[in-house]
């Protein structure tokens, strides 16, 4: 039966000392006090806990991270799904680097409600960029913070490249992605909410045009995504919010990266994953200092070579990442039409924009 915590009263000593011995973290002895801080998201409670034990613990964790749904419709579903996912990774009996690790996930089909517990890695690592950093155009990590997290999605990615089960429950395809049907679906909501877009908001005329040229351009793009998801060819399971506030970094250059929020995770173009990170909250000016974007790339697709991915040349690479530019524009396009901040829309609109610019110049007349 499961148990899961919605309340930090519920986190006992006993209920620890269960849970470290059911991951054989304890061989003996017990946990005896919990001390207990607490601080509030989006969507989540996060209760940090610190663990005394009653003797010797060997590798038991002293600080772990309890992670506990809020009682909202979509809050729960994201959480359902990041339930699911991390319980199948802990039947996975490959070495996986790039999680952190789990203790226990557990949702509640009553409820609804879910809890995750990981180890607390607050004192050890960091998140590169915030999104309030990111909305104020401070969102650029260091380089060495940026290979490693390239790296770190890299080896995501090469993990369940064109895995056999990718479109199964648990690595599920993009929803609007499934089939033809389902990609009209979304060109018309997508047309629909362009054009509410257009009737409120004040833009060069110039890139409004482009916007719908780009449109149109997808709305004749299934053939070039449904044969790949026929054929399960140059796809895996992606992230689907690749943020750089996904990523936990370490103070110490040597410890591993690590990439947290399973909540959106599907089956799409890897390259989808690489906009997140490099177009949506970059200028021009940041994306292309220093050849930065066509870099981290290049990056990208030499980590995957050395993780065996063999049949993902160059230029397919930035056909989908183009692609995935156009497909982005038009979620930043949702953002505004579903009352995100303008503060946030805005600036993520002018830097996919300018993304698209640089990379299909055709869409502005030049």
């Amino acid at each position: 039966m499961c148990r899961v915590i919605t309340d930090i009263g519920q986190i006992t000593p006993e209920w620890l000392t269960e849970i470290m011995y059911k991951n054989a973290r304890l061989t003996e002895g017990q946990v005896t006090d919990v001390a207990v801080s607490f601080k509030e998201g989006n969507s989540a409670y996060f209760a940090y806990l610190q663990l005394t034990y009653s003797n010797e613990v060997g590798l038991a964790p002293e600080r772990l991270l309890l992670k506990m749904t809020k009682p909202l419709d979509w809050a729960r579903e994201e959480a359902k799904q990041e339930v699911e996912f991390y319980q199948y990774i802990a039947r996975q009996s490959d070495n996986l680097p790039f999680f952190v690790h789990c203790y226990d996930a557990q949702w509640h089909p009553d409820t609804l409600l879910s809890h995750i517990l990981l180890d607390d890695l607050s004192e050890s690592h960091y998140t590169p960029v915030t999104a309030q950093q990111a909305k104020q155009g401070n969102s650029v990590p260091s380089e060495q913070q940026l290979l490693a997290m390239v790296s770190c999605i890299a080896g995501f990615h090469a993990y369940w490249w064109e895995h056999q089960q990718l479109g199964s429950k648990l690595l599920p395809w993009a929803h609007w992605f499934r089939n033809e049907d389902t990609y009209r679906e979304l060109m018309a909501k997508r047309t629909s909410e362009l054009d509410y877009f257009l009737a409120q908001t004040t833009l060069p005329p110039d890139d409004l045009l482009a916007y719908q040229k780009c449109l149109t351009e997808l709305k004749t793009s299934w053939p070039q995504i449904g044969q790949r998801i026929d054929h399960n060819r140059q796809l895996t399971l992606i992230h689907g919010d690749n943020y750089f506030s996904q990523y936990l970094c370490p103070h110490d250059p040597s410890a591993p990266t690590y990439i947290i929020d399973f909540g959106n995770r599907c089956v799409f173009l890897p390259a989808m994953d690489l906009v997140y990170m490099m177009a949506t909250f970059w200028s021009p000016a940041q994306r292309l200092a220093d050849n930065r974007e066509r870099r981290l790339l290049d990056h990208y697709q030499n980590t995957l070579l050395k993780q065996g991915v063999d049949n993902y040349s160059h230029d397919q690479l930035m056909q989908d990442y183009i692609l995935s530019l156009k497909l982005i524009l038009f979620s930043t396009i949702w953002d505004m039409v579903s009352g995100a901040s303008e503060a946030y829309w805005r600036r993520k609109l002018y830097c996919v924009t300018g993304a698209l610019k640089d990379h299909c110049p055709e869409l502005f007349g030049n």
